[in-house]
């Protein structure tokens, strides 16, 4: 069963560094200080293939339709946050005399790497915003972009954009953070393929938080899932450990004495 709802403004977005494998690099950052996110859907025209006979009438024709390929993602921030700027641009990250980050250098290298983003948008049911949880989008395979675009300098607030585009990723299946509730809303404990590992294990507590249990696919570029688990606090970029579901497994089983690991935030 489905119920139809609203989704309204977006909350937060999560940042999660990948290497050129989509694995987590370990670095996070969560931020409130955007304006928009747009996507808009890329693809790659069909064609049409048409013989004629010797009389010049079609003898055969063929067509392939359009593939859809991924998605453009136009990114727009209110605040300057340049160690989340870095992380996204790959822009080389600008120290102080206290060797704090205080802004940018962007070169013309093509930077390596990628991002997954990470978006919560407020939930309602039918037409009201009763804020009943969140509706949960992650694009787990994201190009480090172009930071700035054409920036302006005036009298009035400047904002900066970044533009990027998503593709399908096979690394990120679940995920490494729990971002739908383990108990469905009969209260019963969501029970996953055992095939599927994923972080934590959701035979404990049910209140706790659980990754994706139906996983990325390989061909998906994007995913949106309705939750109730609520959305990380704004946090500045950070160094975290971070197991990807390809890596939980092992995991577990060192540590099978233990209690179940709990997901990672960016604190």
């Amino acid at each position: 069963m489905s119920t139809a709802f609203s989704a309204m403004q977006g909350e937060v977005i999560r940042v999660t560094e990948l290497d050129e494998a989509g694995q987590p690099t370990g670095q996070v950052g969560v931020s409130a200080g955007f304006t928009r996110v747009q996507a808009s859907t890329t693809t790659e025209s069909g064609s049409t293939t048409t013989v004629k006979n010797a009389g010049g009438d079609i003898c055969t024709t063929e067509s392939s339709p359009d593939m859809i390929t991924g998605a453009d993602l136009t990114i727009d921030f209110c605040k300057v946050d340049p160690a989340l700027f870095a992380l996204m641009s790959g822009a080389r990250a600008v120290t102080d005399c206290d060797d704090e980050i205080a802004g940018t250098a962007q070169g013309t290298e093509t930077p390596d790497g990628g991002f997954a983003l990470e978006i919560w948008a407020n939930k309602g049911v039918g037409t009201s915003a009763s804020g009943d949880g969140w509706y949960y989008t992650v694009y787990p395979n994201v190009s480090k972009g172009a930071l700035g675009g054409s920036l302006t300098w005036e009298d009035g607030p400047q904002t900066y954009t970044l533009t990027t585009n998503a593709s399908p990723s096979s690394a990120w299946k679940q995920g490494p953070y729990g971002v739908i509730p383990s108990a469905g809303s009969t209260g019963a404990v969501i029970n996953c393929p055992p095939e599927d590992d994923y972080l934590p294990d959701p035979s404990g507590d049910p209140d706790t938080p659980v990754a994706l249990c139906d996983p990325v696919q390989p061909d998906e570029f994007q995913y949106s899932v309705a939750t109730k688990v609520r959305p990380p606090e704004p946090a500045d970029v950070t160094t975290a450990v971070i197991n990807m579901p390809a890596m939980v497994k092992a995991a577990k089983q060192t540590v099978a004495s233990k209690p179940a690991p709990s997901a990672v935030k960016a604190d």
